[in-house]
């Protein structure tokens, strides 16, 4: 929590419970009592220290790992594709290519599937619209989202008054299992109206993780993108992961206005490793159960930093982070910022 511009809390989760290692700490987010803008929180907060003894965290790879080569030869498009007469595509079925300005606005008709060794890759300035009942598969594939901060990539619904179902990513043949794992590059993207509330009981990820529900993954890396409005019936308003052993940088996004009823509010991470989470912006995400922002469950080797935490809801304890021991390793150093969650800040516990 914060006092008089100090940030009081700073935890390493070690199975045990939260463990207080600093006590006081002021930086530029300590400082700024402002409400975050409508953009990305970026930036780093003065005075940064190294603390002694803590645990090697976040990714085990080099930030070039995660970037998904563009192709040097012309990709052709691939999908069941149909011009519109006033402009755009309509495509469903396998999918695969390159979404530019040229096709844009891609209207998503019917349910579309990125499969194994396929990759697509959305450039600049590209709205995609779904349907309401379209749903995206990655599977063993690799996804790049490639906007620039001039000209952003949106993902919506076709009308204000829809919704869409969100992208789910896995394995190349069932999200139970391990077999050849993809990539996911997004960059510059703003994600809305996704809604994940399918009751099927013989499939969770319809209703886990608003806009990605990620399963054995190699690398995901999302950055300086934005997400608001999205929502799901269980677990991870934006996103769920769940993933062993993948690499996940989570950097620079505004996550605004999100909500479920399962634990998460914007992000749920279950058996997350090598995971670094800085410079977000997380603000008026709500939860039915534990974490507003993030819930963590039996994670490990897990970094925070720089984060803003405002006035984000849990109807459990953490209502900004939540976490579950299991003998996890989650550093939330001393350059995060909390302000107006509720019930509390932070909630880590061993069960």
């Amino acid at each position: 929590m914060v006092h008089g511009g100090k940030v009081l809390l700073v935890c390493l989760v070690i199975g045990s419970g939260c463990k207080l290692i600093s006590s006081s700490f002021r930086g530029k987010h300590s400082k700024n009592t402002e409400s975050p803008a409508a953009s990305p929180a970026t930036g780093t907060a003065d005075g940064t220290q190294e603390q002694p003894g803590l645990p090697n965290t976040g990714p085990t790879v080099p930030d070039e790992v995660f970037k998904i080569p563009e192709p040097t030869v012309e990709v052709p498009l691939e999908g069941t594709v149909v011009t519109r007469p006033a402009g755009g595509i309509e495509i469903s079925g396998a999918i695969g290519g390159i979404w530019d300005k040229k096709l844009s606005p891609v209207y998503v008709v019917g349910d579309i599937t990125l499969k194994s060794g396929k990759t697509l890759i959305v450039k600049e300035g590209v709205q995609v619209l779904f349907d309401p009942n379209a749903r995206f598969y990655v599977e063993g594939a690799q996804l790049k989202v490639a906007g620039t901060p001039a000209e952003p990539v949106r993902f919506t619904s076709m009308t204000p008054e829809q919704t869409w179902q969100g992208i789910r990513v896995c394995s190349a043949i069932a999200c139970d299992t391990e077999e050849v794992k993809g990539k996911i590059e997004v960059r510059h993207a703003i994600f809305e109206r996704a809604r994940k509330a399918d009751n099927n009981p013989n499939d969770v990820t319809w209703r886990r993780g608003g806009v990605f529900n990620i399963r054995m993954t190699e690398t995901v890396i999302i950055e300086d993108s934005v997400f608001q409005n999205n929502f799901a019936l269980e677990r991870g308003g934006v996103i769920e992961i769940i993933a062993e052993n993948p690499n996940i940088i989570f950097r620079r996004n505004l996550l605004r206005d999100n909500s479920n009823e399962g634990g998460g509010g914007a992000l749920q991470i279950t058996h997350g490793r090598n995971l670094k989470v800085e410079q977000n912006t997380f603000v008026n995400n709500t939860t039915k159960a534990e974490g507003g922002g993030i819930a963590f469950i039996d994670s490990a080797a897990i970094v925070l930093s720089n984060n803003v935490f405002e006035n984000n809801r849990a109807e459990q304890p953490g209502g900004a982070i939540s976490c579950d021991g299991h003998g996890a390793t989650i550093m939330i150093d001393s350059s995060n910022v909390f302000r107006g969650n509720l019930p509390n800040d932070v909630s880590c516990k061993e069960e």
